[in-house]
């Protein structure tokens, strides 16, 4: 009888789910080993393999081993190069913190088995993946406990935590994206407020404690999510109960002592590690990126088709209707709620890359869908009892829909960066492998700063409108040679390639690209990338479309640039009104 109660534990059951829903996305595919460290997760990772096993914080250790244990180069732009030489990492330790414990447990079981002790044979790559997953248990039980803390039902509670999971993106950043920060600043968010919760209405010193932990770490994740501070007043309930609890902290000298000593020894820990790699304890590790305070774009972050927020997680939309309820019965928490919705709303559009780059829906907003899902069960309890369960019910096709669309990106269906509204109507709903790399082209954002100047270039010996055919015997054409100007060595350059195409065969749009060539004062190829012609391969087909593609282009060591397109393929098509145009930025 405890055998069975225990396997039908909500927590039990939501690790079978987020474990099905793994074996799909990860262990069924090959190539599983490449796709648990992606992008900013080889970063918040290398804290673990460069201090607890190379020593190594130039992160050159860690980067060869990587690369050796998977057998293929990849990016480490998380290593970045202070002026007076000295590599760091831009990421912050707040995730390696996380993922310490299962770390030292695949470091133990490795050194028993004889298997490597690099940090990326296969059990630290797997302690990575369960990490990520009982990270998001961990923050499923906090916010069930909350809300059953707040009085609502505990059936209720158990839906709501779950619909909060599956019917957002948050549970594909505990499968698909493992190693990336949001699904620990799901877990630490839902921790603090969980722990400030008890500490306000209870006054407990432990809640205390323990709420200053999980800030410290909050903080430690991503420094900007410690907003979640406006949400105390929405914890409280009311204007008396934070005075009172704030003057009751207040009268405690031994409680603000240990506070104080938590703080000073977690944030402590960035000057500290700041410090060892670059002889700095203060700097802006995020080089070349920043905030557009005055040109936030709030409409994008939630509602655009490239990673709007309430787009891929409609439920978190509905959920606001919480605030409605709550403002009926206390104004003063649904006030503060709102207060902190907006100014992190605010924060996250002004960041320069709005849309955080790829991923399944919006990754910044995804933490703070803890918000959403306390709406949810608020707004979910204000039904009668049978008709609460009944709604719950009647949000699940927003679950089934959202883990589709994920399913759809990691199949390679959805693409993973670049979304508008033709391509997200082609594709929805579609599965097939027909549609797999259905879509192409790239839409990169101009790097963080202000264009100062913009070259407008066209193809050598090309008339605007005059028409380039394509087809098996004509596979390179339209090219352009562009110097790079080196009177500042702070500017960056920006291409927008514009273009108008009609296909003139019914064969699908494929091995047609653009190609941007980097070579050295020598006329040495020192960076190579190829773009596909396409946002849909379906498009321009026997009618002209204007299109763009754009793409940062990088510097370091090239003197100039050859673009022109590549007809690998011999595909037939028509293109005209070409026009290269080189913005060039300056931070």
């Amino acid at each position: 009888m405890k055998l069975k109660k225990l396997l039908y534990r909500p927590e039990v059951i939501l690790f079978v789910l987020l474990f099905l829903i793994n074996i799909q996305f990860k262990w069924r595919r090959e190539e599983w080993r490449n796709w648990v460290l992606s992008t900013d997760g080889r970063g918040y990772y290398a804290y673990l393999t460069a201090g607890f096993i190379y020593q190594d914080f130039t992160y050159s250790s860690n980067a060869n081993a990587i690369e050796e244990q998977l057998g293929y180069e990849m990016s480490h732009h998380y290593i970045l190069t202070t002026e007076d030489g000295k590599q760091f990492n831009k990421t912050f330790p707040g995730v390696a913190i996380c993922m310490a414990p299962l770390f030292f447990i695949a470091y133990f079981l490795s050194f028993l088995l004889g298997y490597p002790l690099n940090g990326y044979s296969d059990l630290f790559l797997l302690s990575i993946q369960f990490s990520a997953i009982l990270a998001a248990i961990g923050g499923f039980w906090f916010i069930k406990k909350l809300l059953i803390l707040k009085n609502i039902e505990i059936r209720t509670s158990i839906i709501t935590a779950f619909l909060g999971l599956f019917g957002t993106n948050i549970y594909f950043y505990a499968t698909d994206l493992p190693s990336m920060g949001h699904i620990y600043s799901f877990l630490t968010i839902s921790a603090f407020l969980y722990y400030s919760y008890k500490s306000i209405h209870v006054l407990n010193n432990r809640s205390t404690y323990l709420a200053t932990f999980f800030l410290c770490l909050i903080f430690l994740i991503r420094p900007t999510n410690i907003i979640v501070l406006l949400l105390l007043p929405f914890l409280a309930g009311n204007k008396a109960t934070l005075i009172h609890w704030m003057k009751e902290f207040l009268t405690k000298p031994l409680m603000i002592g240990v506070v104080f000593s938590i703080g000073l020894l977690m944030i402590g820990l960035l000057p500290f590690l700041w410090y060892i790699q670059t002889g700095s304890p203060l700097i802006w590790s995020y080089t070349g990126e920043g905030f557009y305070w005055t040109h936030p774009v709030p409409h994008k972050v939630l509602f655009s088709f490239r990673n709007g927020a309430f787009i891929y997680s409609p439920l978190a939309l509905i959920s606001l209707l919480g605030l409605i309820f709550t403002w009926k019965k206390n104004k003063f928490a649904a006030l503060s709620g709102g207060i902190y919705f907006i100014l992190n709303l605010y924060i996250i559009s002004a960041w320069w890359t709005y849309y955080y780059g790829g991923g399944f829906g919006h990754r910044a907003m995804s933490e703070h869908f803890v918000f959403n899902i306390i709406l949810l069960g608020i707004l979910l309890n204000e039904f009668p009892k049978i008709l609460n369960i009944a709604s719950g019910y009647l949000l699940l096709p927003f679950a089934f829909l959202s883990v589709f669309q994920g399913y759809q990106m990691n199949k390679g269906i959805l693409p993973y960066d670049y979304i508008n509204w033709e391509i997200y109507s082609h594709l929805f709903l579609k599965s097939s492998n027909e549609y797999v790399g259905e879509c192409g082209g790239v839409h990169d954002i101009h790097q963080f700063g202000e264009v100062i100047h913009t070259d407008y270039k066209r193809p050598q010996s090309f008339e605007y409108e005059k028409e380039i055919f394509f087809d098996e015997n004509r596979e390179f054409g339209a090219d352009l040679e562009y110097i790079l100007p080196d009177n500042d060595p702070q500017t960056n350059f920006f291409l927008e390639f514009l273009y108008t195409k009609k296909r003139e065969d019914d064969t699908p749009f494929n091995e047609v690209y653009l190609v941007t060539e980097g070579l050295n004062e020598l006329n040495e190829q020192v960076e190579y990338r190829t773009y596909f012609l396409y946002d849909i391969r379906s498009e321009a087909d026997h009618e002209y479309k204007s299109l763009k593609l754009e793409i940062q282009l990088k510097k370091e060591h090239i003197h100039h640039y050859k673009f022109y397109i590549w007809n690998k393929a011999g595909r037939k098509f028509k293109i005209k009104d070409l026009e290269y145009r080189i913005h060039w930025i300056k931070p």
